[in-house]
């Protein structure tokens, strides 16, 4: 999400400013391809199918980046031609595959581009996979969950003293002093929490789960304060990747009816 979603060097509106008129020097939709330093392995019902050091990424405005891998590089016995085409005015006509492995079936799980009419050339010689129809996806020997991680992304995790308080239906459910700020590529910045600093009575733990691909698990809870309850409002990560573990034990939060102010400032969601 570094370069095309967000607010990034080429979305709209734009992230910064540039000193020429870049709506007049590039098209509105920008496709960039570019070579993947990293082993990329890919597995289904237990077998390589995808095993390659020449990968490509593909970043398209207002999409996640996606691989695409040599054909030669593929397991060709798992490729199933599929009947199912697709138009794409950007990248061309998009002809779709079943993927097998033994008794496991994927349907127009992969595809190509035989003739781009605008984009790079070199997708005509590459397939795609729909990252979640395959069972796991490795950059070495590193398992990637989610989506491919967009190298341009990133994010910083800042302790601040700054006095942060958190209000929901107008109630003061948290204060601190202790808390760390998340600062991520194309998001707002992010407050977390020490969870000994929030009313524990305003929590009540929800089933959802999410994973995200640069900072690990998180879990949620619903959160009440007056007299509405923000499902989900707040958020954990109990399985933190790299820098994110120094947020383990804090909470963040998000949602309608929820208020955040960092020494008085009222902090967007």
């Amino acid at each position: 999400m570094a370069l095309t979603i967000g607010r990034a060097p080429f979305t709209s509106p734009l992230g910064g400013t540039y000193n020429f008129d870049l709506e007049s020097a590039a098209p509105k939709h920008i496709l960039y391809l570019e070579k993947v330093s990293k082993r990329i392995r890919g597995l289904l019902a237990g077998e390589t199918i995808i095993d390659t050091r020449e990968a490509m990424m593909l970043h398209e405005t207002g999409e996640f980046i996606q691989w695409y891998i040599p054909m030669k590089d593929v397991l060709q016995a798992a490729l199933e031609p599929s009947g199912q085409r697709e138009s794409d005015v950007f990248k061309g006509e998009k002809s779709y595959y079943g993927v097998r492995v033994g008794d496991r079936f994927e349907a127009d799980a992969a595809w190509s581009h035989r003739d781009p009419p605008q984009g790079p050339s070199a997708l005509r010689d590459l397939v795609a996979f729909d990252f979640d129809r395959l069972d796991a996806w490795f950059e070495e020997d590193e398992e990637i969950f989610d989506h491919p991680r967009d190298p341009y992304h990133r994010f910083d995790c800042r302790r601040t003293s700054e006095p942060i308080v958190v209000r929901v239906g107008g109630e003061k459910i948290a204060e601190t002093r202790r808390a760390i700020i998340l600062f991520e590529t194309s998001g707002v910045p992010r407050y977390y929490i020490p969870l000994d600093d929030v009313k524990a009575a305003a929590l009540s733990p929800s089933e959802t789960r999410t994973i995200c691909p640069y900072k690990g698990g998180a879990a949620y809870y619903n959160v009440r304060g007056g007299e509405v309850t923000v499902p989900d409002g707040a958020w954990t990560l109990p399985d933190p990747f790299g820098e994110a573990i120094v947020v383990l034990g804090h909470l963040s939060f998000w949602g309608d009816n929820t208020e955040i102010y960092a020494d008085g400032r009222h902090v967007p969601l």
